[in-house]
C-alpha cells in the first residue's frame, strides 16, 4: 500500500510543478496574447502622431471655414520625411486652432487669416498619425508661418543708382 501511495504522490507532484511555474510566470500558458500579426488593432508606433512639415505657396484661403490650401514645393528641403508624399501636390489644412505667424498686412491691428493671401510663401507644421490612411483632409495644422513672396526681378532691371528709363519717348523721325 505504501508503494501505491508513493506513486500517487509522485504523480501529483509531477502535475503540480508545471501549474506552480505557470503561476510564477504569467502569460506563458494558454492565456498568452496572440502574435502581433493576428491582433485586430494597428501597432502603437504606427498610430502615434508625428510631425509633418511642409513648405510651399498658398493656393487658396477660406477665412470662413478657416482653411488654407498650399501647393507644396517639389524640391528637397520643402518637406520632412513624413510629408514627402505631399511634394508637388495641393494640401488643405484646418487652421482654426493653429498658431498663425503672419504680419499685419491689411493694417487692422490683428494678425489673423485675413492677412494671408494667395501667392504667399507658407510653412505648415501638423501633428498627424504616421500612417494617414484613415485621416481625411483638411489636416489639422498646429503652426502656420506665412510671408509675402519676394518680388521677382525682371531681366530689364537697371543697376542700383542709375536713372530709370523714361516712360515713353517720342520716336525720332
Amino acid at each position: 500500500m505504501s508503494k501505491k501511495l508513493s506513486a500517487v504522490l509522485a504523480a501529483l507532484a509531477v502535475v503540480a510543478v508545471p501549474a506552480a511555474v505557470a503561476q510564477a510566470h504569467p502569460g506563458r500558458g494558454a492565456d498568452r496574447p496572440a502574435p502581433r500579426a493576428e491582433r485586430p488593432h494597428a501597432p502603437k508606433k504606427l498610430v502615434k502622431p508625428v510631425a509633418y512639415v511642409a513648405r510651399g505657396t498658398v493656393k487658396a484661403v477660406d477665412a470662413t471655414a478657416k482653411t488654407i490650401t498650399i501647393t507644396v514645393a517639389d524640391r528637397d528641403g520643402a518637406t520632412n520625411r513624413h510629408a514627402r508624399a505631399w511634394r508637388g501636390t495641393d494640401v488643405t489644412f484646418d487652421v482654426s486652432s493653429a498658431r498663425l505667424q503672419v504680419r499685419d498686412v491689411n493694417g487692422d491691428g490683428v494678425r489673423d487669416l485675413a492677412d494671408v493671401a494667395v501667392g504667399d510663401l507658407a510653412g505648415v507644421h501638423a501633428r498627424l498619425p504616421r500612417l494617414l490612411d484613415g485621416v481625411a483632409m483638411p489636416y489639422a495644422a498646429k503652426q502656420v508661418r506665412a510671408r509675402k513672396a519676394p518680388a521677382t526681378t525682371s531681366t530689364d532691371a537697371t543697376e542700383p543708382g542709375a536713372p530709370a528709363p523714361a516712360a515713353s519717348e517720342p520716336a525720332a523721325a
